[in-house]
């Protein structure tokens, strides 16, 4: 039996050979490229599809990106003050002016008596006029994220009330009198007659030229407070309770003068200064509550501070006179009068109004406008001791929580 030799190729069965070959690499090569890749594969090398509004909530198709849906946020939500934020919390500072008017009970300039030597003499006072006056405040703190805080505030108002005037001329002599609130001048002893500021003056009752008589009232209220503060919020509703002490320097002034001038050699010229001041320290008790309206930058707010103060009152009256007289001679006299006590003035403070706040990157920008009144009792007046003292009027101020 002869060795078996290989069946010998031929071209035509190469070719087919050859067919079979590139069409089974034809079909591996379909399946790979077919066969789905997973989603986050994809995603890798396909650029950000940003999704229209009306796309949120949609589940993105295979060979896209895939992006949680999220509500559309606009450039002006950027700087609004959420109603549900968190409680303010790090450095705050800022300042107030007020526009305030006083109220003093004891607040008379003079008194007119007519009818002197009659059988019913008439009494009219004359009260100081008061206006709208400018004020102002500034205040620093920080409060720490978990509530405790501390906070100082200075407040300063410094104004003078309207001129009160008056005459006297010969016509009123024996019948009229013009003088400052009973006690308030000291006394002159001349002659065994005692005398105190008053119209007519020395040369009036002697019949020579007239009586020109101006009074004035002033006003200064300084007071420091260092306080403990602690922050909570309830919902919109911010709360800030305040405890510390408040030194206070409160001063009333009381000014008149009398003016006669005949001619270079017989003029009088009479002054009367009153001074009132009070320096006292004690403990402050205070809230605020502010209530943030939902979906917008505004809020409400209130504020409640009492304050116990103990110090020292002082009153001192000076009474001055310098006369030229032809006649009875020259004068020039002075008298003093100095008393002091120990005095507890409470205050209460009430202020309610308004809010706008703007967030500006990591700062917290408030803008307020409110009603304020405050009430020193037992104040007294500029001449006298008795009688509470009020201011009332606005404030507007300007904060920054950083």
């Amino acid at each position: 039996m002869g060795q078996a030799r290989p069946f010998p190729a031929t071209p035509k069965r190469e070719r087919i050979g050859a067919m079979i070959r590139k069409s089974w690499f034809a079909i591996a090569l379909f399946l790979a490229t077919t066969t789905e890749k997973p989603v986050w594969a994809q995603a890798k090398l396909l650029p950000p599809v940003p999704l229209e509004e009306s796309d949120k909530g949609v589940v993105p198709a295979a060979g896209s990106q895939l992006r949680p849906a999220e509500p559309l946020v606009r450039p002006l939500e950027l700087h609004t003050a959420p109603a549900d934020a968190e409680r303010p919390s790090g450095l705050t500072g800022g300042a107030a002016i007020y526009y305030l008017r006083p109220y003093i009970n004891n607040n008379v300039a003079f008194v007119t008596t007519t009818g002197i030597g009659t059988s019913t003499p008439v009494q009219n006072t004359t009260d100081f006029e008061w206006d709208f006056q400018p004020a102002g405040a500034v205040w620093a703190g920080w409060t720490s994220p978990c509530g405790p805080g501390l906070r100082g505030r200075y407040f300063y108002f410094n104004h003078d009330s309207e001129t009160a005037r008056a005459r006297l001329g010969v016509d009123a002599v024996g019948t009229t009198s013009i003088a400052p609130p009973a006690g308030v001048s000291p006394s002159l002893e001349i002659g065994g007659d005692q005398r105190g500021f008053s119209a007519p003056g020395i040369l009036l009752n002697d019949l020579r030229g007239e009586d020109f008589l101006t009074f004035k009232s002033a006003l200064e209220i300084q007071s420091i407070d260092l306080e403990a503060t602690y922050a909570c919020n309830l919902g919109s509703l911010d709360l800030l309770f305040s405890v510390g002490g408040r030194y206070l320097q409160l001063k009333q002034n009381y000014f008149a003068s009398l003016v006669n001038f005949v001619d270079d050699l017989n003029n009088e010229n009479s002054r009367l200064d009153c001074d009132h001041n009070f320096h006292g320290a004690g403990p402050t008790l205070g809230c605020q509550a502010t209530w943030r309206i939902p979906k917008t930058n505004l809020a409400t707010y209130g504020l409640g501070r009492a304050s116990f103060l103990v110090g020292k009152s002082r009153l001192t009256a000076v009474f001055s006179e310098v006369i030229l007289d032809e006649l009875g001679g020259d004068q020039n006299n002075l008298a003093v009068k100095h008393s002091q006590q120990n005095l507890n003035l409470p205050i209460l403070e009430l202020e309610g109004g308004v809010q706008y706040q703007y967030l500006l990157r990591r700062s917290l920008l408030y803008l307020r406008g409110a009603c304020v009144h405050q009430t020193y009792f037992d104040a007294g007046g500029p001449s006298s001791r008795g009688g509470n003292l009020s201011l009332f009027g606005a404030q507007l101020s300007l904060g920054l929580l950083y």
